[in-house]
């Protein structure tokens, strides 16, 4: 496992950190080279320029000739990727190797809450986000400058469910390639109702079946 940072600290929230598609793409090119098969991306390009996003683009192309998977979350803003002028990087990328994922609640239903006046929630969209997890689960976290569990939301979260059954997947079948291993997850997925038409597939990942479809 590689932890790659690709952050950078002193940067406010409402700040842009224009040189994180190159520290991303830097990262990516990292763990191509020194046997990664899946990345795990829970995050995004900020306010990104034509090259910069040509680099990052670049950078995830060649992971995919090297047969590796990214998982991105699809994002909290509650918006509909699939339109221009709400476009994220890396998740609205067309490549093969990115499967995006959106964040479900126990219901099977996208995620949707109120911050003061602002509807927020999962990004969506069925050409851009691929494919749905449940967000609310136990991460680890920084408490007063100790390492701890907690309970969190956010595609930050669905993501990583993703990563790690796509890394499950790849245990039974260690020679599907990152756009077979996508297949997988999507073709086996649980298909709810209150995802049609939100997201590519149209389900939750499901490992059981995408084990037991990748051990056929």
């Amino acid at each position: 496992m590689m932890l790659l940072k690709i952050g950078v600290q002193g940067i406010g929230r409402d700040e842009k950190d224009t040189a994180r598609p190159g520290r991303a793409a830097k990262a990516i090119r990292y763990a191509a080279d020194n046997g990664a098969r899946v990345i795990n991306w829970s995050s995004f390009v900020s306010d990104p320029s034509p090259e910069a996003l040509a680099e990052l683009k670049a950078a995830i192309e060649y992971a995919g000739r090297k047969n590796v998977l990214l998982v991105a979350g699809a994002g909290n803003s509650g918006l509909n990727v699939d339109l221009p002028e709400n476009a994220t990087y890396p998740v609205c990328f067309p490549d093969e190797n990115i499967l995006t994922v959106a964040m479900i609640d126990f219901r099977g239903e996208l995620v949707s809450y109120k911050a003061g006046e602002r509807v927020l929630g999962s990004n969506y969209g069925v050409r851009s986000v691929d494919i749905a997890a449940l967000d609310e689960n136990f991460t680890t976290f920084l408490q007063n400058g100790r390492s701890s569990y907690r309970l969190a939301e956010g595609t930050s979260n669905s993501g990583p469910v993703v990563a790690g059954i796509a890394a499950l997947t790849l245990a039974v079948r260690p020679d599907l390639s990152a756009a077979a291993l996508k297949k997988i997850l999507m073709d086996n997925a649980t298909r709810l109702p209150a995802l049609a038409g939100k997201v590519a597939c149209g389900g939750m990942v499901n490992a059981y079946t995408s084990l037991r479809a990748a051990s056929r």
